[in-house]
Formats: structure tokens, C-alpha cells, sequence
């Protein structure tokens, strides 16, 4: 045991009798900073992603694909059994 002077050893939790949430105080200098984060991150998702993920070179050989196969996939996707395992 510690030999330091305690008040109170356990407090009681205080207790919120109106039944509302807490409400969460945002600033607004927190505010401006979500949302130069948000258009930031959503601006990396549209322009930077693509560009490392080569997303330019796949979107060319969709547009090179048969027809016939790319709308083929889908089908095939929906009634493989490890799609059918994974959905139940």
C-alpha cells in the first residue's frame, strides 16, 4: 500500500439523470482542420491512388477485354462454391 494521503478511495461515478447523450465540443479550429483533412485524403483517393496502383493501365485492358468475358465474370464470380461458402 502506498502511504500517500487519499480523500476518497473508489468515488462514485456521477450520474447523468436527464437521459441524454454527452454531446461532443468541437472547435472550430478543430473543424477547419477535419476538413482540410477530409478534402486532403479524398483528393489523394481521386488523384494520387490511381497513379500508384496503375489504375490507367488496367482501365486500358478493360476497354481492350472481350465483351463476352467481362460480362461473363460476374456470372461465373456469383456461382463459384467458395463464393457461396464465404456468403453463409
Amino acid at each position: 500500500m502506498s502511504s500517500a494521503p487519499v480523500d476518497v478511495a473508489n468515488p462514485e461515478p456521477e450520474e447523468d439523470d436527464d437521459g441524454e447523450m454527452p454531446r461532443a465540443r468541437i472547435t472550430r479550429r478543430e473543424a477547419v482542420i477535419l476538413g482540410i483533412f477530409v478534402v486532403v485524403a479524398v483528393g489523394f483517393l481521386y488523384f494520387g491512388l490511381p497513379q500508384i496502383a496503375g489504375l490507367h493501365e488496367t482501365w486500358d485492358r478493360i476497354r481492350d477485354g472481350d465483351p463476352s468475358w467481362i460480362s461473363g465474370a460476374p456470372l461465373y464470380i456469383s456461382t463459384s462454391p467458395r463464393t457461396q461458402t464465404v456468403r453463409l
